[in-house]
């Protein structure tokens, strides 16, 4: 298992799982912060397979976290030759109507990936 987080082990951090039989195949790890981790697995002689792990920031964060947050996996997402690319983990999103005093976040994936 690989993980990354804060030192202190109380908010944040993510972990990928990679069978016994795959590890020979990992080419490398990299934290690339306390909410994001990536993994590049070789898949065949011609492909590589890179698993970003997330947690996003939830409604309750500043507001300049989720925009970092969203910035710097967009850096470290983007297409590379040869290389397959899976984007998964806890994106705190919530779906549906506003009820009561719930807050409803205005962050929206498809907004962050515009070019």
């Amino acid at each position: 298992m690989y993980t990354v987080g804060q030192d202190d082990g109380s908010q944040h951090g993510v972990g990928i799982l990679v069978h016994n039989k795959l590890t020979g195949n990992i080419v490398s790890t990299q934290k690339i912060s306390s909410r994001i981790a990536q993994i590049k697995l070789i898949v065949n002689k011609r492909y590589n397979l890179q698993i970003t792990q997330v947690y996003a920031p939830t409604c309750n964060s500043s507001t300049e976290e989720p925009e970092e947050f969203y910035q710097t996996l967009s850096d470290n997402t983007k297409e590379q030759k040869n290389l397959y690319q899976i984007v998964s983990g806890d994106f705190n999103a919530k779906v549906g109507k506003k009820e009561g005093s719930q807050e409803k976040c205005n962050w929206e994936l498809r907004t962050r990936y515009k070019e």
